[in-house]
């Protein structure tokens, strides 16, 4: 057995044919943590040093690549030179442009067992069907579909290395049986027949292994300085494989492989992002972060990973927000209203404020106002058909229009009052949106004085539209009474807002003077009536 360590596993998984096959790999490999098997070979008698003879080692500047020209993990000079090339604009990118730390690399080969000088980074070149302890690492799944693994090193934390496939190309369930021969022992192994697709633009990587090897080591590459600033074996987050989808894309914008996960974020329904079982389709977050902010945000989000490595991802986009002397909340309302126009409401690919494939992604799904928009899990945000003010936390903005307007205008709301002087404007127009998001709970901060005080709006109320409170306790009730003290009505809550409908209102209130308070105890405030 593999020490536990070890046994984390990052993976880039670039699926070819099967949509069911779209996981996270992350989960995966906690999985095969629980459930682990020995490894296999296809002979008993063969271990993975039989795959291949001699072993050699080009060193560049910052990395050392091990391999083989002989047997199934042969590999071409012409590969080794792209290879090559890519690994050195990756590593001056990260850590010039992006300002990262630099991967730090094992002192020995994970697969070939070499030992890596002038303490280089090593990139081991093979086929990943025989990977070295492969069910052990992934399970009975085995690794059809990557590209390129990281693997972290159990001696010392924060090294590791990557394993990049020698030609994109893995053996199906009906590939045929070849043998290696050295040292008068012959291993069976079978023979790669099934390309790695790009779906976005219906080429193999096997015929176009440079964009193979460029998609593949910035992702690669990424988590390997990721893992300098977070140990994901005691603290796993979804942002590893989000940012690191994103990265790929900004360094290889042509490939366009992460468009494949794309839809999945744009259909989410109001879950955390840490729900998403494939994270990879959180890039077009990252890529709007990206172009708003600039290439040294996500660093600083690792750099806050690696202060508090206990915190989850939203509290480290909170803190780095902060320190840019901006709202956290705001950005993030902003971000998921300038999320709202992918798809068939982007601009064009010059004039888009998210990202330039923003026409290309999705068009966000919109939900009607019977949906229960759920409180739980953050960060959270979800676009919704109505013109109701609901009764949650969050920042809340409308975006509206008439048919013959061109763009939509928007109407932020902070508060009831802010809703009900805007709600002439909902009322008239042809089509609304409700934008919600909540970056993390909303706590009132008594130092800041920003206790809401109870109100009622509108007041004088005419009766056309909800009556509405703020600034209520929760878990409490509210009273209505006339000016003798008759009850007139009252109403149980669990949150600081609410709302009665003009319905109930019209049926129950005469014209005139009211008193309420919230709860039993209070001083009475005054409510005038119309019709």
């Amino acid at each position: 057995m593999l020490n536990s360590r070890i046994i984390l596993l990052i993976f880039l998984f670039f699926f070819a044919f099967y949509a069911h096959s779209k996981k996270c790999a992350t989960i995966q490999i906690f999985q095969t943590q629980k459930f682990q098997v020995q490894a296999r070979q296809l002979a008993e008698t063969c271990s993975p040093d039989d795959y291949y003879d001699s072993v050699q080692i080009k060193t560049t500047p910052h990395f050392a690549l091990i391999y083989t020209t002989n047997g199934p993990h042969r590999v071409s000079e012409v590969f080794l030179d792209s290879l090559e090339k890519t690994l050195e604009t990756a590593y001056k990118i990260f850590t010039k442009t992006h300002k990262t730390l630099p991967p730090l690399g094992a002192k020995v080969s994970y697969h070939y067992k070499k030992e890596v000088p002038n303490n280089l980074y090593p990139i081991e070149i093979l086929e990943l069907d025989l990977l070295r302890n492969l069910h052990s690492l992934v399970g009975e799944n085995n690794c059809q579909y990557c590209m390129g693994i990281t693997i972290p090193d159990e001696t010392e934390q924060g090294t590791s290395s990557i394993i990049i496939d020698n030609d994109f190309m893995h053996a199906s369930s009906n590939a045929s049986s070849e043998n290696f021969t050295q040292n008068e022992k012959s291993c069976a192994y079978l023979k790669s027949d099934f390309p790695l697709k790009n779906e976005t633009y219906n080429y193999t990587y096997n015929e176009k292994f440079g964009a193979g090897i460029r998609v593949t080591i910035y992702h690669e590459l990424y988590h390997a300085i990721q893992l300098r600033y977070l140990d994901l074996h005691k603290n796993p987050t979804y942002w590893f494989e989000a940012s690191a989808s994103g990265i790929e894309e900004i360094l290889a914008p042509d490939i366009d492989d992460y468009m494949s996960f794309v839809p999945t974020f744009f259909k989410m329904q109001w879950q955390s992002f840490e729900a998403f079982t494939t994270p990879y389709s959180l890039a077009p977050f990252f890529l709007t972060i990206y172009q708003k902010f600039g290439p040294t945000l996500d660093t600083k989000i690792w750099e806050s990973f690696q202060n508090s490595p206990n915190q989850p991802f939203e509290k480290h986009f909170y803190n780095v927000i902060s320190h840019k002397n901006l709202s956290p909340d705001s950005v993030f309302h902003s971000l998921a209203t300038q999320l709202f126009f992918s798809g068939s409401r982007a601009k064009s690919f010059e004039d888009s404020s998210i990202y330039k494939d923003a026409p290309l992604w999705e068009t966000p799904v919109i939900f009607d106002n019977s949906k229960e928009i759920s409180l739980k899990g953050n960060p959270f945000f979800t676009y919704r058909k109505t013109t109701e003010f609901p009764d949650i936390k969050g920042y809340i903005s409308y975006l509206y229009k008439d048919k013959n307007d061109s763009i939509f205008s928007k109407i932020q709301t902070n508060s009831f009052k802010d809703y009900r002087e805007q709600f002439w404007k909902l009322q008239n127009a042809d089509s609304v949106f409700l934008i919600y998001s909540r970056l993390q709970p909303i706590t009132l901060d008594s130092s800041k004085n920003t206790v809401v005080k109870l109100n009622a709006y509108p007041n004088p109320y005419r009766g056309k539209t909800p009556l509405c409170f703020e600034g209520l306790k929760e878990n409490s009730t509210l009273e209505i009474r006339t000016r003798k003290g008759s009850l007139a009505l009252q109403k149980e809550h669990n949150t600081d807002f609410l709302c009665i409908s003009p319905n109930e209102i019209n049926e129950k209130f005469a014209p005139g003077l009211y008193l309420y308070r919230d709860g039993q105890k209070g001083k009475m405030k005054k409510l005038l009536i119309i019709k």
